[in-house]
């Protein structure tokens, strides 16, 4: 398999003919068991502290996402945290990224009864990211104090970038300055250039969300489920969306393992590589304007457990490289099962 490198945000017996195939969509689901959901902890000063957790790790963009808040303290009191969400802008690596993107921002209340604990949940809806050439896009929770969320989110409002008039290296003005200062200690979870309190190492934590692609461009169509060592049928659909033809396309099927960065691998639990095997070369072909074609790859997999699948199209041309919705490609996961596959009609 190939082994494409991820930037991560900051800081989861029958063969099929084609026709049935076309009639099934790997469900979210199977999709959402790919990445293991994160957790952490929040010690607060007075010693209560706050346990922070999310539902699921990877979904559909647009899905809402559940932020679980449970406090636990030696006796009531009442807690006040500021729960700010950010996505990414695929400019992450750029020499000037641009600041992410703002999703959500809310102060949250919990009282702590006289049993010590209290709990909230908190729905989010996760939207607006933009990763066009990986298969993920990256969304970051952060807990914090909510004078410290308040500050954050005031200074990433503000933020701009301002052109070089000479066509050089742009820079930011003073809120994108201070953002981007205070948004790198707070990943790196050291102190701030100027020893802000408010962003002192141990009074924030983070947790981290992505989306999968969801476009017409690329689509994969697999069953929710498939037999232990049986072999399935995989069909991936390639549209050409503009009006000029895109010629030496190279339409591909992966497996996510090996091609996710290292934070992100740990906590991918997708099957391995090595346990999976998938038929079907690299399949080279031009397409006409608005053409439409469809891809046959046959998997095979060794072990129980979800594949992830990532079907993506490349080539050299410069018509190829501008189309994003094909470069981001297309996710898919099948669960691998003991005994008769169960066909899911969607």
């Amino acid at each position: 398999m190939r082994n494409i490198g991820l930037i991560a945000f900051g800081v989861t017996t029958c063969v099929l003919v084609p026709a049935a195939v076309n009639m099934l969509t790997a469900g979210r689901e199977q999709v959402a068991k790919l990445i293991a959901p994160s957790a952490r902890t929040l010690e607060l000063a007075d010693g209560a502290k706050v346990d922070v957790s999310l539902d699921r790790a990877l979904l559909d963009p647009g899905d809402t996402i559940h932020v679980k808040l449970a406090a636990s303290a030696a006796t009531a009191r009442h807690i006040t945290l500021g729960v700010l969400v950010l996505g990414s802008t695929g400019t992450e690596e750029g020499r000037v990224p641009s600041p992410p993107v703002g999703v959500a921002h809310e102060t949250v209340s919990l009282d702590v009864d006289a049993t010590g604990h209290a709990t909230k949940e908190l729905p989010i809806r996760l939207r607006g990211a933009r990763s066009p050439y990986q298969p993920f896009a990256h969304y970051t929770i952060y807990v914090m104090p909510p004078k410290a969320a308040a500050k954050l989110e005031r200074l990433r409002g503000n933020a701009r970038i301002i052109p070089d008039k000479d066509g050089g290296i742009p820079s930011y003005n003073q809120s994108g300055e201070k953002f981007m200062s205070l948004y790198w200690a707070i990943q790196n979870e050291r102190a701030t250039d100027d020893d802000d309190e408010l962003f002192a190492p141990g009074k924030i934590v983070r947790l981290e969300a992505h989306t999968r692609p969801k476009g017409s461009s690329i689509t994969i169509a697999a069953p929710d489920t498939a037999p232990l060592d049986g072999r399935f049928t995989v069909v991936v659909t390639i549209k050409n969306p503009g009006k000029r033809a895109l010629k030496g396309l190279t339409v591909t099927l992966d497996t996510l393992d090996g091609m996710l960065d290292e934070q992100l691998k740990d906590r991918y639990v997708g099957l391995a590589d090595s346990t999976v095997t998938i038929e079907g070369d690299d399949n080279k072909l031009d397409l006409a304007p608005h053409e439409t074609r469809k891809l046959e790859f046959h998997v095979t997999a060794k072990a129980m457990g979800v594949v992830g699948l990532y079907a993506r199209a490349t080539c050299s041309e410069d018509d190829c490289r501008n189309v994003d919705s094909l470069n981001a490609g297309a996710v898919e996961a099948t669960e691998i099962v003991k005994g008769q596959t169960v066909l899911g009609a969607r």
